[in-house]
């Protein structure tokens, strides 16, 4: 995937922080057009933190969060045959996934459809950690997105939790599927929303905004997971606040359904348990 540059650093001339505009390209560098006014980083920044949420204040989000229902540590659930074996320089630091087994666990089929009563899965793993690298779609939203997302895994808003069956390692080829908690899970066991998707909880509006990341690849070796997301529905789907400026932030980049125009949109995030 090609990196492309940031937006929010071109340097031009334009007009300045207040000033009125269209396009990010009429404001001054370092500037973005915000609902037709350029603006600061951190004032864009502004209109999209949640405008409820304050520091230490007791509210909704906590009250419903899953932090109190977080997946347990891997190693409350690993085998005792499983050799430590930190990879050195990982995005992520130690990861609990850098596992050998002298024997791979084999998948059981717990989430395939119909396989009732649902099994346990074989671990669990929260995500303690989401960044958004400036690539593909999202190059422009990275930067706005991240003190977001840091915050919202931070005090339980956003989850994020890889669900195991067999072992999570290396050298082991267990198949896993992403939930933001059990109720994710249908009745039939499967995963609401399939094994190649990521659900990704934005808290920009009450209810949070929910982004269904598809056709997704996960690297154990990076903790780089890719895919696409449907930019007409994620704009359709913003506060009207700031809808507009989402659109400017989020660019169609991948032509799914050969039609020779843009409409779905990559993106790119570190996950790291």
């Amino acid at each position: 995937m090609r990196l492309l540059p940031s937006l929010l650093l071109l340097t031009a001339c334009g007009t300045a922080a207040g000033g009125s505009c269209r396009l990010d390209s009429d404001c001054e560098g370092g500037l973005m057009c915000l609902e037709g006014v350029c603006a600061t980083r951190d004032t864009a920044l502004a209109a999209f933190a949640p405008k409820d949420a304050t520091d230490g204040a007791d509210g909704a989000a906590a009250d419903t969060s899953t932090a109190d229902t977080a997946a347990p540590d891997p190693g409350d659930t690993a085998t005792d045959d499983e050799t430590w074996t930190p990879i050195a320089g990982h995005t992520c630091g130690e990861q609990p996934y850098m596992h050998t087994y002298p024997t791979c666990e084999p998948d059981q089929g717990i989430f395939e459809a119909g396989a009732t009563p649902c099994a346990e899965p074989s671990a669990k793993y929260a995500a303690k950690s989401i960044r958004m690298e400036a690539e593909g779609g999202f190059v422009k939203m990275a930067a706005l997105a991240n003190p977001i997302l840091e915050k919202g895994v931070a005090d339980g808003s956003i989850t994020a939790q890889l669900w195991q069956d067999g072992a999570l390692a290396l050298n082991c080829a267990g198949q896993g599927i992403w939930v933001r908690d059990a109720d994710d899970r249908g009745a039939d066991c499967a995963s609401v929303t399939g094994s190649d998707t990521f659900p990704l909880t934005i808290p920009l509006s009450d209810p949070p905004l929910y982004i269904v990341v598809r056709d997704i690849t996960f690297d154990l070796q990076t903790g780089r997971l890719e895919g696409l997301v449907d930019r007409d529905k994620l704009i359709a789907d913003l506060p009207e606040a700031i809808r507009e400026t989402g659109a400017n932030l989020v660019e169609a980049n991948v032509d799914t359904d050969d039609d020779g125009k843009p409409d779905d949109s990559t993106v790119v995030l570190t996950v790291c348990f």
